[in-house]
């Protein structure tokens, strides 16, 4: 369960980085063409459904749920029963909740992203290609995939590809370190929308625990 729990951990902070995408031009380069659509976007909110697998390609679990991304660094992210979960950056921290444990782990965000390329969402994109190798591929028409490959050792991912049709982002995929692979399929997506402030703030329910790392 550590193990799946910290894939959601490193998803959420890949997408505080990726979320922000749009339609691809087949007349420039991947990073060039990643770098323009990143820096177009301005928030990103849609429901998934997210399948983690192991190195066996074994699904270890199944959820479904809700996020928002706007920038800078403002993230929101639910997962419904049986897997219950809420993470929330506020631009300074990154606040876990975990029901089932009655626990709140809390971190700085800028000491989380110290070992994770923060140019993405931090809106400094210029050096995309410092931080990883950027390829892309055209599936059929109007329907496009990024592949991402950190260039920095210590990096939380080793791969991350990133779908999408049109003006849509509809597919994230990750494969981590350990060797696990997470995918989420996008729905309802909504693409420089006004996301609710309130979903990027967060106050501990009364009772649990709070764990600051």
């Amino acid at each position: 369960m550590r193990n799946v729990l910290k894939i959601k951990v490193v998803f959420c902070l890949s997408l505080l980085m990726l979320a922000f995408v749009g339609k691809a031009n087949a007349d420039v380069d991947a990073s060039q063409r990643l770098h323009d659509l990143l820096k177009n976007m301005q928030s990103f909110q849609a429901d998934f459904i997210q399948n983690v697998l192991n190195t066996n390609g074994v699904l270890q679990q199944s959820t479904q749920g809700e996020m928002a991304v706007k920038r800078p660094g403002l993230f929101y992210w639910q997962t419904f029963a049986p897997f219950e979960q809420t993470l929330v950056a506020d631009g300074e921290q990154l606040w876990s909740y975990d029901p089932d444990l009655e626990q709140v782990t809390v971190q700085a965000v800028g000491q989380r992203l110290s070992d994770t390329p923060a140019l993405l969402f931090s809106g400094e994109i210029d050096g995309l290609t410092d931080s990883y190798a950027i390829s892309a591929v055209q599936l059929k028409d109007e329907s496009w995939q990024f592949r991402l490959l950190p260039k920095q050792p210590d990096s939380l991912f080793e791969e991350l590809r990133l779908t999408f049709a049109f003006d849509t982002l509809t597919q994230m995929h990750i494969l981590d370190s350990l060797g696990n692979r997470s995918s989420l399929e996008f729905r309802n997506v909504s693409v420089n929308g006004a996301p609710d402030d309130a979903l990027f703030q967060f106050t501990p329910p009364a009772g649990v625990d709070v764990i600051a790392q």
